[in-house]
């Protein structure tokens, strides 16, 4: 089983996951924690810790942050050497959808591999896209 982690700045990772779960209906071993403008780093980085190991338990984990270089992707980067698990930065809502969609069917690197493409593939120029790259 793979759990997923959302690591973010407030509130934007419990957010994001309501918003998925308002289109594909409630789901599984996903979670969240949100960094706070009173968190310490250091202490931040520790509950992180904890709770990948809490969810290590069960399987892999695959942890998705917002900003890569924010307390988030550095609290997750400083836990990797002792801990294992996977993490993608930029999550987004169509990379989660995709995520959740694939979980059970593929394996860690597979679903880090599509996380990426969906994260990448969603990024689009709507006036572009609708008027076929129209001036």
């Amino acid at each position: 089983m793979i759990s997923i982690l959302i690591i973010t700045h407030g509130r934007f990772g419990k957010e994001i996951i309501k918003s998925m779960e308002m289109i594909m209906g409630k789901q599984d071993n996903i979670y969240f924690l949100g960094l706070y403008q009173e968190d310490d780093p250091m202490v931040f980085s520790v509950k992180v810790k904890e709770k990948i190991i809490e969810l290590s338990q069960n399987g892999e984990v695959l942890v998705m942050v917002d900003v890569f270089g924010g307390t988030p992707s550095n609290a997750s980067a400083s836990n990797m050497r002792e801990l294992k698990f996977e993490c993608v930065t930029g999550v987004s809502l169509p990379m989660l959808i995709e995520v959740v969609l694939n979980k059970t069917k593929s394996t860690l690197d597979e679903l880090i591999k599509i996380a990426i493409m969906a994260g990448t593939n969603s990024v689009i120029d709507l006036r572009k896209a609708i008027f076929c790259r129209e001036n």
